[in-house]
């Protein structure tokens, strides 16, 4: 609100509508969990957002405390990528159960299984399975989200209540046994190393929350993650643009998923 001379009445208040400034969803999971932990990057993470306008030493610019706050309020809905990085990990699966080669990762041990669903619906009602495996005995139920449903705020809320309210609930009254619940991150990154080191920076009281709800299944309980490589062009000007999801539309294949436990404790 400001007050202008020039107005009729001088104590006259004219009132500004808020600037029309939108974000790009995706630039939220590319610089949230460094943001929100200037003070641990290396050297290189800081040059990084240096170069980008969003840190001015060890303080974060205008731009990047924006980009923060924004990060925190912004409720993460389900999308058509989001439903395309399903059908990556559905690929993963099918490959293997095609090429009768079971990987043994630190996610998924020793289960074999002879079946691959996306999306199965349950009768029951209240939600799907993004990824199902089974066998004669038992089934593995894998859950998919971005690195975004690990922020601070009501998307880390939302997460927490799908699961304790829909997701255990089905599970618990599902005939078959449980083999593994795998709870699974996706985040586009620079390269490996960078990918590793943002998660590293994901508070480790929400991976307990998450850990909690299932203290009567801990053996039964995962956290995994993978990560999507951004093109050339979109790491040197430190965005994501069609031409990244073109590559990844084309190009990538998931070769394995991670467990987060080994870089937390590591």
């Amino acid at each position: 609100v400001y007050t202008f001379e020039s107005i009729e009445k001088e104590n006259d208040l004219i009132s500004v509508e808020p600037l029309p400034i939108e974000l790009e969803k995706s630039l939220l999971d590319l610089y949230y969990p460094f943001l929100k932990n200037s003070d641990k990057l290396s050297n290189e993470e800081k040059e990084f957002l240096i170069e980008k306008g969003l840190l001015d030493g060890n303080k974060l610019t205008p731009l990047g405390k924006i980009l923060l706050l924004t990060s925190e309020k912004t409720i993460f809905k389900e999308d058509a990528f989001g439903q395309f990085v399903e059908y990556l990990v559905y690929e993963y699966f099918v490959n293997q159960f095609f090429n009768k080669k079971f990987t043994k990762n630190s996610c998924l041990e020793n289960f074999t299984f002879e079946k691959v669903e996306i999306g199965k619906s349950l009768d029951i009602g209240k939600t799907d399975i993004d990824i199902y495996l089974e066998n004669s005995e038992e089934f593995v139920w894998i859950e998919i989200k971005p690195i975004t449903y690990l922020l601070k705020g009501k998307n880390f809320k939302n997460l927490i209540k799908q699961i304790k309210n829909n997701q255990l609930t089905e599970l618990n009254s599902l005939r078959k046994k449980i083999h593994k619940y795998i709870l699974t991150f996706y985040s586009f990154s620079i390269d490996e190393k960078s990918c590793k080191n943002k998660f590293k920076l994901i508070n480790k009281s929400k991976i307990l929350q998450l850990k909690k709800l299932f203290e009567d299944k801990k053996e039964k309980f995962e956290i995994c993650y993978f990560c999507l490589p951004l093109v050339a062009k979109d790491i040197k000007e430190g965005k994501i643009t069609s031409k990244t999801y073109q590559k990844i539309f084309s190009d990538f294949k998931l070769k394995n998923l991670q467990n987060l436990k080994n870089i937390l404790e590591g």
